[in-house]
């Protein structure tokens, strides 16, 4: 929680009414995908890419980069391949292929 401090109780009033009508503005925002500080370490960087995948969390990550050692490993391992890592059974690994093969539409 951030603490912001202000100089009376009118400063505050109007830092509050900011506030509201930026949230009630109607301009529509996008929403933030992650919110964490992107890595600097690229073994960090690498476990945070691979979180990102659907269903799976740091543990998954350090083991799926443990046993293919790049991403690129990681991105053309099969099936069988990814369901060889503990905690990867055939839906996450379906998943993660379907994923990995997807075609981009953007939304926009």
């Amino acid at each position: 929680i951030r603490v912001i401090w202000t100089r009376s109780m009118k400063d505050t009033a109007r830092y509050l009414r900011s506030i509201a009508l930026k949230e009630q503005s109607k301009v529509e925002r996008k929403p933030q995908i992650r919110s964490e500080k992107v890595p600097l370490q690229t073994s960090r960087l690498l476990e945070f890419i691979v979180a990102g995948f659907p269903n799976i969390n740091t543990t998954l990550a350090k083991r799926l980069l443990e046993k293919f050692g790049s991403l690129e490993a990681f991105f053309n391992a099969s099936i069988d391949e990814l369901r060889d890592v503990k905690g990867i059974g055939k839906k996450i690994a379906e998943e993660i292929k379907a994923l990995i093969t997807a075609s981009y539409e953007s939304s926009d």
